[in-house]
C-alpha cells in the first residue's frame, strides 16, 4: 500500500498463492493477484488513471 498523495492518491497490491514442491529444489505455484492505482495529474496534459487490474498468476521457483 502506498501513494498517500505523494505521487498517486492510493496504490495497493495483494497476492494469494499456493505452492507444490515437486522436487527438493523446485516448486510450482499458482495464485491470484490484484493491483489498484488511483493517479491524477493536473495542468495542460492532465491525466487520470483509476483502475484495479487483476488475474491469475503461475510461477516456477528454483532454490539452491
Amino acid at each position: 500500500m502506498g501513494g498517500f498523495s505523494v505521487s498517486s492518491v492510493l496504490t495497493w497490491d495483494t497476492t494469494a498463492v499456493i505452492g507444490y514442491t515437486f522436487w527438493e529444489h523446485g516448486t510450482f505455484w499458482a495464485g491470484y493477484r490484484a493491483v489498484g492505482d488511483n493517479y491524477t495529474s493536473n495542468g495542460k496534459n492532465a491525466f487520470k488513471f483509476d483502475a484495479v487490474l487483476h488475474g491469475p498468476i503461475i510461477g516456477l521457483a528454483f532454490t539452491f
